[in-house]
């Protein structure tokens, strides 16, 4: 369906469709991040041994002696807080304190930097693809030049094909340049799966058992690196992806939807949360070219204050940067998500 994925209900409930990633400080032109030396730059919880997969409770220190263990296993404690309006109207927030337990190999380097992700929804992200780049930089404006309190600007992301630095627009600090990007990624780091674009186990140099795992693939016979998700396998999911539809604009008649839609603009809401674009032709995806949509985003970075960081630059996304999410949805996220 396109949705986002469930976070754990309570600190008993396993973190299983969101991750963590990890970093240390600096920076690094390929990867966009350094990654934690021993754990990489994502905590994979997931591993294909037995006992993991029955969910049973040993730990993953005593696991990694026979089999692959999971790297730790995350939870999320909600803490919560108070947020006053300056009318005096009041709301009752929460926020996610990250619980990393049964480690695997060994404590995580005392620098090292956390981000809790929950994979932001995908319809309409082939859409997203087919807005002109130069638009999106037309619209960016860093140094706050028109002097409206708004900097949007382009993250700068490594090309995994074209081995050059490109424009980002996928991702939460959009950190990804493309779909295909995007989609080969999550095969590589979220489910272990190898593919044409990442074409490695994530398995660092430490975890010896891991990298001695069989992958699930005979050795190319012509030198090439072999994967487990061939060209043909990944082109059909990422296209698939691609036209992933955007629901129908539902109740615009409805009084209160025009009432919202009036706030909407007279906040400036509209000045991050672009309201529409064209898409371009396309001989490729004909099903999406030369659209008017309507996505509500810019597809920039904007920093987002201290309250919502996470500390963790992304490329050039700061810790507090983050890419303006598409709205085009969100009144069914209930609905979509549970």
């Amino acid at each position: 369906n396109g949705g986002r994925g469930l976070m754990p209900k309570n600190d008993e409930q396993m973190l299983i469709q969101a991750f963590l990633r990890l970093s240390l400080p600096g920076e690094d032109k390929v990867h966009g991040v350094v990654p934690e030396p021993v754990y990489g730059d994502q905590l994979q919880s997931q591993s294909v041994a037995l006992a993991h997969q029955l969910r049973t409770s040993i730990s993953a220190q005593k696991l990694k002696s026979k089999e692959v263990a999971p790297e730790a296993y995350v939870y999320i404690d909600w803490q919560k807080k108070t947020f006053q309006y300056p009318d005096g109207e009041q709301l009752n927030l929460r926020y996610p304190k990250v619980l990393i337990k049964n480690l695997g190999y060994g404590e995580l380097h005392p620098e090292t930097l956390t981000s809790l992700r929950n994979a932001p929804p995908l319809q309409g992200v082939g859409l997203l693809e087919l807005i002109a780049q130069q638009e999106i930089n037309d619209y960016a404006d860093p140094d706050d030049t028109n002097e409206d309190g708004i900097s949007g600007r382009v993250n700068q992301v490594w090309d995994f094909e074209a081995k050059k630095t490109t424009a980002g627009r996928f991702g939460l600090k959009a950190n990804k340049a493309s779909v295909r990007f995007q989609t080969a990624g999550a095969f590589a780091d979220d489910v272990g799966i190898t593919n044409p674009v990442f074409p490695h186990q994530p398995c660092t140099e430490q975890q010896e058992l891991c990298n001695r795992t069989p992958s699930g693939v005979d050795e190319s016979e012509d030198g090439e690196v072999a994967v487990e998700l061939p060209e043909s396998l990944l082109s059909l999911v990422v296209n698939f992806t691609r036209s992933l539809g955007v629901p129908e604009r539902r109740n615009i008649n409805d009084s209160a939807v025009k009432d919202g839609r009036k706030l909407f603009y007279q906040s400036g809401c509209n000045q991050c949360h672009r309201p529409s674009y064209v898409t371009m032709k396309s001989s490729e995806l004909p099903h999406l070219s030369e659209q008017k949509i309507w996505p509500y985003t810019d597809l920039l970075l904007h920093d987002m204050g201290e309250d919502l960081a996470d500390g963790r630059p992304d490329y050039q996304a700061s810790g507090s940067e983050w890419r303006t999410p598409p709205l085009w949805g969100v009144g069914l996220g209930a609905e979509v998500n549970g």
